[in-house]
Parts: C-alpha cells; structure tokens; sequence
C-alpha cells in the first residue's frame, strides 16, 4: 500500500498500470474478452476521502491500497488500432461527494442504419 501511495505522489502510472489486477486479467484473456480500455492517464479512483480530495489515509480505518476501480470498457467490431483513434477522452472527474471518483469517456462511433429495423 505505502508503495501504491508512493508510485502515486512520484506520478509513475506506468507502474501502477503494469500491475493493475484488471489489465492483467484482460491480457491473459481471463475476463472481458473483446473489451478494450482507453490508457489509463488519471491516478487511481479509489479510495478517497468523501467531501476531499485526498486518499483515505486515516489510521483507525483499514487503509486500502488505492486502485482503478471505476472503469470504462468498450466492445466493437473495428479493429482495435482504429477504435482507439476514435476515442476522444478518457478522464476522472473531480468530484468530492463519494469515496470514488467516477471517469467518463467518450468515444466518435460509427453506425450504420438497417431500413424496417428497431
């Protein structure tokens, strides 16, 4: 945990990205196959203190190695070099009401109309 918070005040995502337990998972082909995920550019999202912007650090509680818990995945047919040109922005807001800060992401998409179709 001391590390997490440490690679986190250095601004070393890198790191945190190569042991992150999802992106793991994901490229051994163990969860969400065919999903992918914008790259991760905003310092883990989880735990923070509600109504601050700091992580959870207090003694008395069990403190929890922050982590990206709050994620977009996507899924589409398009090869993956060409939808990740499509993604505009992957982001977490600065909100202080929860003890997560929630990302947002948005993507151009391309879609192709059927005629007599719902």
């Amino acid at each position: 945990t001391d590390d997490v918070f440490l690679k986190i005040e250095q601004g070393d995502l890198e790191t945190l990205k190569q042991n992150d337990q999802l992106l793991e998972e994901m490229s051994k082909g163990n969860c969400f196959k065919g999903f992918i995920e914008g790259d991760l550019q905003f310092n883990p999202t989880y735990k923070y203190l509600p109504g601050m912007d700091g992580y959870d650090r207090r003694p008395e509680k069990k403190i929890r190695a922050p982590a990206w818990c709050d994620r977009v995945l996507c899924n589409s047919k398009l090869p993956e070099d060409r939808y990740f040109n499509n993604q505009l922005f992957y982001q977490c807001a600065n909100l202080l009401s929860s003890d997560h800060k929630p990302v947002s992401a948005l993507y151009h998409c391309e879609l192709r109309v059927m005629q007599g179709k719902l």
